[in-house]
């Protein structure tokens, strides 16, 4: 009796001990928890693109006492997180995680753990690196020989590989691979030998997950040149791509005649070609040639201190422009075509051995700077075409001219006086020889005549 008696109390005791375990472990458990969203992160992780960016993660505690720290491994570099732990209302506190912006090449990773006495959660953070391709060289130059060239770069992304061509020949270069190795792209290509002129393809690079395409020039120098050569420009913008980059190539040329359509970046390249002490272009016949819209693509000091013995000017230039020619000391003529209104300052200056300036008889000039014609050489004949001109005096200093022509029956206006023209024959309309000899600055050339056919 007196052991049936005592199981109550066990019983009682049992339950009792339960009974505080059960309570016990509903407060450690609802010491934080989580909602859905929060829960998902935990589970599966934070990507995010490469852009910088701020998450905020909801987090619910009895207590502030959940820290969160980062869990670096390997001694990954995970300054680009910073972490801020921030508390709210009602038992709710919050943790905003900012991510800086990704500029390396690669994905990279970091861990944020979160501790709450025993109980720790990791969030993997997961970041993109922007999609992009590096490019060491914008130009490949490619031997007139041809033969296996070999064009890399770098990628994070894939990429599909292309060519497109500039030209008439269309089969003059093929893409034999494309490997990927990593994030180093090696493009291999099949070039033939070029016995032409020089020639350019583009390798096109597109990434179709940013829907970007970037371009690598492909260009193969020409033939070896002769001493007279004829080139068409058959696109404007490309007689460096045409003439290559051999200078030493270059320097056979003598004679060059152009044709086409001619820009600045043109004139620039000519610029390169026909100076310097080593230029060899003696004759440069342009005459053929059109400009762009503004007609002004003769640069300034364009051939200044050139080699060049004769020019040929493109037939609908507008202006020669400031030092074009100037101490060109081996130009012995010049033709100025009819579209020509303006000779600029110092335009001849210096060019010793100047002997002949012809103008078209149809000549536009309205206008010739200071110093134009001072060129200390002797001019034999200056024929000025029809114009109604603005000439200061100084246009004709510092040369000797033998016979000037005009055509103008009515003196042209300068401001200044005449000088150093004692010893030039001015030829004028028969009925205007005397109003040229009473106008201002005309009245001081040496003799005034009728004109004649010279």
């Amino acid at each position: 009796m007196n052991n049936m008696k005592k199981y109550p109390l066990y019983i009682i005791a049992l339950l009792s001990c339960i009974l505080f375990l059960s309570c016990d472990k509903t407060k450690h458990e609802d010491t934080w928890w989580f909602d859905n969203e929060t829960e998902n992160l935990f589970t599966n992780g934070l990507f995010v693109n490469y852009e910088s960016t701020c998450r905020v993660i909801t987090i619910g505690c009895n207590s502030d006492s959940w820290i969160a720290t980062m869990n670096n491994n390997d001694n990954q570099n995970d300054s680009w997180i910073t972490i801020n732990k921030e508390e709210g209302n009602d038992g709710i506190s919050y943790c905003s995680i900012k991510i800086s912006e990704n500029k390396g090449w690669n994905e990279r990773c970091a861990y944020v753990k979160f501790t709450n006495g025993n109980d720790i959660r990791l969030l993997t953070i997961k970041q993109e690196a922007e999609k992009r391709v590096y490019i060491p060289y914008k130009l490949v130059q490619i031997t007139r020989e041809g033969g296996m060239v070999e064009v890399s770069f770098e990628a994070n992304a894939n990429c599909e590989c292309s060519i497109s061509r500039i030209g008439w020949n269309p089969s003059w270069i093929k893409m034999v691979s494309h490997e990927k190795d990593g994030q180093t792209n090696k493009v291999v290509l099949k070039v033939d030998e070029n016995l032409s002129l020089g020639r350019q393809a583009i390798l096109d690079i597109s990434i179709a997950e940013i829907g970007t395409t970037e371009h690598i020039t492909l260009q193969q120098e020409p033939r070896l040149f002769n001493e007279n050569e004829n080139i068409n420009i058959y696109r404007e913008g490309t007689l460096g791509t045409l003439l290559g980059s051999d200078i030493a190539n270059c320097r056979n040329i003598r004679t060059l005649t152009l044709s086409g359509r001619l820009n600045v970046s043109d004139m620039i390249c000519l610029y390169r070609l026909t100076n310097g002490p080593n230029s060899s272009i003696k004759n440069l016949n342009m005459f053929s040639c059109t400009t762009d819209a503004s007609g002004n693509t003769i640069l300034d000091e364009m051939f200044s201190n050139s080699n060049i013995e004769r020019v040929n000017l493109p037939g609908d230039l507008k202006c020669i422009p400031y030092k074009a020619f100037y101490r060109c000391t081996s130009l012995d003529s010049i033709n100025v075509e009819a579209n020509v209104k303006k000779i600029d300052i110092l335009a001849f200056a210096g060019c010793s051995s100047l002997k002949s300036i012809s103008f078209d008889s149809y000549c536009q000039l309205a206008e010739i700077g200071m110093g134009a014609f001072n060129t200390k050489s002797v001019i034999e004949d200056l024929v000025l075409p029809t114009f109604n001109v603005k000439m200061p005096p100084s246009a004709l200093y510092g040369c000797t001219i033998k016979r000037l022509h005009l055509t103008e029956e009515v003196p042209p206006i300068l401001v200044g006086e005449g000088k150093g023209l004692q010893n030039t024959i001015l030829y004028v309309p028969a009925e205007s020889v005397e109003l040229y000899k009473k106008a201002k600055f005309w009245r001081d050339f040496a003799e005034i005549c009728p004109q004649q056919t010279y």
